[in-house]
């Protein structure tokens, strides 16, 4: 009797623990709840708004717009045609390419750009990293030297870090990046895609004395 009684208490015992246990869960899962749901108005209300604030069809022809001029090469070539003997930099009016260095959201729309840096992650101006040359850069056109890819039938994603990989690799070694031809890529709905879709590669080009493309 002594011994069904002790194990009673045990088996009592046991069970509150795991009422207990199952409480704790319960209480925490709706704390995570509502810390998650505080976050996702936060962000609603106070930021996305902003960017709401005008009619989306202002966006599209902003975004129209730019795609018309990352995609005129008849700029990138009138630059090279400026290119002078020995390797000098590219005599460019700022006016003429599109700069990827600094940020600027008022531009397009967005929120002013002191609030912007302080909330985004963007490409800094570095002067000194656009004017940087990797010592096995070739001198002069004549002794240039290349690097090509080929992109796998797989998601842009992989894509994606593939070409970064051959990008950074170019700029290391000093090799003019040679890109692939536009073509269809998985997911993405279009017949022909380039790179320079997705990346303003021109203006890198342009604003980085030791990367050629």
């Amino acid at each position: 009797m002594i011994k069904m009684a002790a194990e009673e208490r045990s088996s009592s015992s046991n069970k509150k623990k795991e009422k207990k246990g199952q409480l704790l869960n319960k209480v925490l899962f709706i704390a995570v709840l509502s810390v998650s749901a505080v976050n996702i108005l936060y962000f609603h209300y106070v930021h996305l708004d902003e960017h709401l604030s005008s009619p989306s069809q202002t966006f599209r022809e902003l975004h129209v717009e730019g795609a018309k001029t990352t995609g005129d090469h008849s700029m990138v070539t009138a630059a090279l045609s400026k290119l002078k003997p020995g390797g000098e930099d590219l005599a460019l009016n700022d006016e003429e390419q599109h700069s990827v260095a600094g940020l600027s959201c008022g531009k397009y729309g967005g929120p002013p750009d002191d609030y912007a840096t302080e909330e985004m992650v963007f490409w800094s101006d570095i002067p000194s990293d656009a004017k940087y040359r990797s010592p096995f850069h070739a001198k002069g056109l004549e002794n240039a030297k290349y690097i090509t890819f080929e992109p796998d039938h797989g998601g842009w994603n992989n894509i994606r870090m593939a070409m970064e990989t051959a990008l950074v690799m170019a700029h290391a070694m000093g090799r003019t990046l040679v890109l692939p031809p536009e073509q269809q890529m998985y997911l993405l709905g279009q017949d022909h895609f380039s790179f320079n879709d997705f990346f303003h590669l021109d203006s890198i080009a342009l604003e980085h004395d030791g990367f050629d493309i």
